[in-house]
């Protein structure tokens, strides 16, 4: 069976993930539970290495399991509610127009049409491999499928230029401070080293991804019928064809100076403050705010485009908490420790460059059970580096293995809500998502096996 028919038959996103949360239950049972010590580093809990033990099996039950969607949205309640504060937001600046006017004026009847979507995809490269963002960025998503469907092109390629730009750029990042900043603290290494090898395989991974998105432009304005959204209804989410209702009025410029002033906050906010969801959902409500004050809406057209956004992202946000699900019952069976501690058991027994590239599957693997980039630092580089210094590997490949194994797997897992979200703002099914993006995939975990292989020969370091 090939993968396209293998993703048709993918069933219903959420029923896809009630059923992983029952396959994670019934692992309670099978893998032995086990967990290690952890000790706070710069505030944060890390793994201690060497500190795994079995514990008594803590089996995960039905009713558990039937909680876990309640507990998950309760785990991830600052980025189900994060996602409702920017859908509501964003909605409140799309009332004014004022995007789709400078869309209008720049992008209609463009001829380089290329140009437009590498310009959109390196954005998003950026956000996510400057300055760290992933759910974050969600609020932009809505733009990127603007601007694909006012090329003639579809959802897919919108989402394209926003989820595997932001994926490719966060997986290859030259300093993300939330991946590479965290996993070489742990590893001990000069903050930021190795960066000019990061930003080479930054270039060729954001390459790559462009160049996918444009095979699959160009095959869909050939032939729309090839798209995988077709028959679709985006009208909501089109530019307005009426020239005059989309001009560039006086108001619209204050609206988009706001808009502006905002990135420039959110950029400054978290380089310089370490700002994060709590801080940036703040910064969204206000710009909607001072947004509809400027465009002239009375309090009461603020408020119903608020929860017009909000509701339009409800499918998605959602999806964020039910994904979140899983770790509950990983994490109550008392196996996360455990499946961490077995991925790394054959690390030991390898050449090196074997192990290097080993190295990237099993962070992969483990990215499948704890999406948070931080968060899987946290708990695996603390292990990894320390094997790195047994397997006679510098521990800069080790953090270069963590990144790619994180960052790739991101455009594809379902138990990231926030690349869940961005197929629910989309409107698209996960098994043609699947179908759509496996090749990729596929393509950036070569790249990343390169990229660490090539690392081990010329010693990356500086140790």
């Amino acid at each position: 069976m090939s993968i396209k028919n293998l993703a048709e038959k993918v069933p219903h996103t959420y029923v896809l993930l009630f059923m992983i949360i029952v396959i994670a239950a019934v692992l309670t049972y099978v893998v032995p539970a086990g967990e290690y010590t952890r000790v706070e580093r710069n505030g944060r809990q890390a793994v201690e290495p060497g500190t795994y033990k079995n514990i008594e099996q803590q089996p995960v039950g039905l009713f558990t399991v039937l909680q876990s969607f309640q507990l998950g949205m309760i785990n991830a309640a600052n980025i189900v509610f994060f996602v409702f504060i920017i859908g509501g937001a964003v909605q409140i600046l799309r009332e004014t127009k004022a995007i789709d006017a400078v869309l209008y004026k720049t992008v209609k009847g463009t001829k380089k049409e290329n140009l437009v979507i590498i310009i959109t995809t390196v954005f998003f490269a950026l956000l996510g491999g400057v300055m760290g963002l992933y759910e974050e960025a969600l609020g932009f998503m809505p733009f990127a499928i603007m601007i694909a469907l006012s090329l003639g092109y579809d959802a897919v390629v919108g989402i394209s230029m926003g989820l595997l730009g932001l994926a490719a750029g966060f997986a290859s990042a030259p300093i993300n401070p939330f991946t590479v900043g965290i996993a070489q603290g742990i590893a001990e290494l000069p903050l930021f080293s190795g960066m000019w090898y990061r930003w080479l395989f930054w270039f060729i991974s954001v390459g790559v991804t462009i160049w996918y998105i444009i095979r699959y432009a160009k095959k869909i304005k050939k032939d729309p019928s090839k798209s995988y959204v077709q028959g679709i209804d985006y009208s909501d989410m089109e530019l307005n064809s009426d020239s005059e209702e989309i001009e560039l009025t006086s108001a619209r410029k204050r609206v988009l100076f706001v808009f502006v002033a905002a990135l420039g906050i959110l950029m400054f906010g978290v380089l310089q403050y370490g700002w994060y969801i709590n801080e940036l959902a703040g910064l969204f409500f206000g710009m909607g705010i001072a947004v509809g004050i400027v465009y002239g809406m009375s309090p009461n057209e603020m408020g119903e485009h608020f929860v017009a956004g909000a509701k339009y992202l409800l499918y998605g946000a959602l999806l964020i908490g039910v994904a979140r699900g899983i770790m509950v019952v990983l994490e109550q069976g008392a196996i996360l420790d455990s499946i961490v501690y077995y991925l790394v058991q054959p690390l030991y027994h390898l050449p090196n460059i074997l192990s290097a590239g080993l190295m990237v599957i099993v962070q992969t693997f483990i990215n499948f059970f704890i999406p948070s980039g931080s968060g899987q630092a946290m708990v695996t580089m603390p292990i990894m580096a320390p094997i790195a210094d047994l397997i006679g590997i510098k521990r800069q490949v080790a953090v270069l293995a963590f990144q790619y194994g994180d960052g790739f797997s991101n455009m594809f897992i379902p138990t990231l809500g926030a690349t869940m979200a961005c197929l629910g703002i989309a409107k698209i099914e996960y098994g043609k998502w699947i179908s759509y993006v496996w090749k990729l995939l596929v393509i950036q975990l070569i790249i990343g096996l390169i990229s660490v292989g090539g690392a081990v020969v010329i010693g990356l370091g500086p140790f």
